[in-house]
């Protein structure tokens, strides 16, 4: 009966785990946070392909690779393999360990001392040890392991986006600058047919030296420009050849359209999203798993003050001879049950816990802090959106404008009608008005990315894994936290 009732207490201990349980701390509701953000807080998902949505298949074709090929991408997934080992290791905590060992120990008496009898000694056999979880220190770190491992698969998704976002910005700069270097080759060729005209016009004393000099320099402007956009451009191949994962000579020459016509992008639809995607954006989720982890490491330094038990046995063969190693005589065994209660540890154990719940305590602040920065990330890329979309179409239509003023100045030009220099005026308004229309057209697809950047891109923590997970002896969670 008395084994009886031990064994039940044992069971009832260990369905308990000592320690502080994590509660949930809700600093803003959903409804608080599209409050904020104006959302109509919606069930719409964003798609984690979002990046589809500027019909460039290059811009497709290398984002694909650098998944497959990124090193960040892989030192993130063997970070989450590591995660991933250190929960198999803190699991078979609550196993027993089973070794197999032999001893042999000789001993020849020294002359000088009792007179002793020479002494041959094998032991061969396997022992056995079980420390018992009594009050749950060990769960506690497996709930800290399991949590570290959720924490590093939300890790490798916010570093996914965020390399998708960082790709898709210096695509769309290497595009612009590459389009910048055209159109300056272009309008240094039309200006040196121009200066050659005037310089023609000058020789025969046509013209004066101040429309010489000006139809020089319009040249010597554009000429200045052209190294600084070459110089940009490669910058941009490098950069999105090291995030790709290739090397620069391995990025295609291939003719994009990407900032030729406006982009068609429906502003109004940013405020269309779930609140819920502020809340589960990964590195928000990654920064509550590492303080759900934290919070168990409490009950595991806990469990410290408390006594321990341990379990363990041996069984074997013992005799002075190896043989006969099998013979009934010669097996043994041996059992032990052992308990043993802290003292006194000059406080060591008590502060070890003050600094962990100090540690909680920073993990809670960083998640808070974590969780405005997406708000404040989500705020800032909407005003990117609707502003930049606003710039856009102005200086398209500026463009458009310019380019009819300097078309028709030409004519005027030729006609007589206007200075050279009113003529050259209005062409370096529209060079400038097609670079600003260019660079407009940029700024507005990196305010989208921004955007798509800022709500999680698709990959807002929809981990399959039960929060409450009832078997933590069982392997890690999939698909969330799949190795790809």
């Amino acid at each position: 009966m008395n084994k009886y009732l031990f064994s039940l207490l044992l069971l009832s201990c260990s369905a308990c785990a000592i320690g502080p349980n994590y509660e949930k701390t809700i600093f803003y509701s959903d409804e608080k946070i599209a409050q904020e953000l104006n959302l109509q807080n919606s069930k719409k998902n964003v798609a984690t392909d979002w990046f589809k949505i500027f019909g460039d298949d290059y811009l497709n074709e290398l984002i694909e690779t650098a998944l497959k090929n990124s090193p960040t991408i892989k030192i993130a997934k063997e970070k989450l393999q590591q995660a991933r080992y250190g929960l198999f290791l803190a699991e078979t905590g609550l196993l027993p360990d089973f070794n197999i060992g032999g001893e042999y120990v000789k001993t020849s008496p020294s002359k000088a001392v009792e007179p002793m009898a020479e002494q041959d000694y094998f032991q061969i056999g396997f022992d056995a040890s079980w420390e018992i979880d009594i009050w749950g220190g060990q769960r506690r770190l497996i709930e800290s392991n399991y949590a570290m491992l959720k924490s590093a698969g939300a890790d490798l998704d916010n570093i996914k986006i965020v390399l998708i976002s960082e790709i898709a910005s210096k695509y769309i700069y290497w595009r612009l600058y590459q389009k910048l270097i055209e159109n300056t080759k272009i309008n240094i060729e039309n200006q040196s047919m121009i200066y050659e005209t005037i310089k023609s016009q000058y020789l025969a004393g046509l013209v004066d030296e101040r429309t010489f000099n000006q139809a020089e320099s319009l040249v010597k402007f554009s000429e200045q420009k052209l190294p600084s956009f070459v110089m940009y451009e490669k910058n941009m191949l490098n950069a999105l050849a090291v995030l790709v994962g290739i090397l620069p000579s391995e990025i295609k020459k291939v003719k994009s359209s990407l900032l030729d016509n406006e982009f068609n992008f429906d502003t109004a639809s940013i405020y269309n999203i779930s609140a819920k995607a502020v809340q589960s954006r990964p590195d928000v989720y990654s920064a509550e798993q590492k303080l759900i982890a934290q919070n168990a490491l409490i009950g595991n330094k806990m469990s410290n003050l408390l006594p321990s038990l341990s379990l363990s046995s041996f069984l074997g063969y013992q005799n002075n001879t190896l043989s006969p190693i099998f013979a009934k005589d010669y097996n043994m065994y041996s059992s032990n049950v052992q308990s043993l209660l802290p003292l006194f540890h000059w406080g060591k154990i008590v502060n070890d816990i003050k600094i962990q719940q100090s540690i909680t305590k920073e993990a809670l602040n960083n998640y808070h802090s974590a969780l405005l920065q997406a708000v404040v990330d989500i705020s800032n890329a909407i005003i990117s959106v609707e502003e930049n979309s606003k710039n856009a179409k102005l200086a398209k239509e500026n463009f458009v404008l310019y380019e009819n003023i300097a078309n028709l100045s030409e004519k005027k030009y030729d006609s007589g009608l206007i200075s050279f220099s009113d003529f050259l005026d209005d062409k370096q308004n529209e060079v400038s008005a097609q670079i600003a229309k260019y660079q407009a057209f940029a700024d507005f697809y990196i305010g989208i990315i921004s955007f798509y950047k800022s709500v999680g891109g698709g990959l807002n923590a929809n981990c399959s894994v039960p929060d409450d997970r009832k078997d933590l002896t069982t392997s890690a969670c999939e698909p969330c936290i799949d190795l790809y």
